[in-house]
């Protein structure tokens, strides 16, 4: 079953989050260590839910994080801008879980403050890909 809570309800911890002024958040590891981490499963769920999309299309399996979003542009679904984003995004989420001690808390501020509307979209074209499977 496909579902998006997960998302959701990191998108508005993290809205809240990005509200905090840049001295706020350096001040507090707390803000850093809970941004990093909801950023962290949001992706990680978007990910899941499209493997589940590829499968679910028939498409060719993506065996790592990485091919997620070229399967899913290879077969039409995302543009080539929304591509790069969401591999930046996969990108980011391997830094974290395999090399986090070279997240820099500049990054993380920018991200949250600059680039969420980055995990709305992927979530919307989710949504959208599945309401068009169902109906057609």
């Amino acid at each position: 079953q496909i579902n998006f809570d997960t998302i959701d309800d990191n998108l508005e911890k993290l809205n809240t989050l990005s509200g905090l002024s840049r001295d706020e958040f350096m001040a507090d590891f707390i803000y850093l260590d809970a941004t990093v981490r909801r950023l962290q499963t949001s992706i990680e769920a978007l990910v899941d839910i499209s493997r589940y999309v590829i499968r679910s299309l028939g498409l060719p399996s993506a065996d790592s994080y990485r091919q997620v979003p070229t399967v899913l542009a290879d077969a039409g679904y995302i543009d080539e801008t929304s591509t790069a984003i969401y591999d930046k995004m996969v990108r980011f989420r391997n830094l974290v879980v395999h090399h986090y001690y070279r997240v820099d808390p500049e990054d993380i501020y920018n991200i949250l403050t600059e680039n969420l509307s980055d995990l709305q979209n992927w979530r919307t074209t989710l949504l959208e890909i599945i309401e068009a499977d169902k109906n057609s």
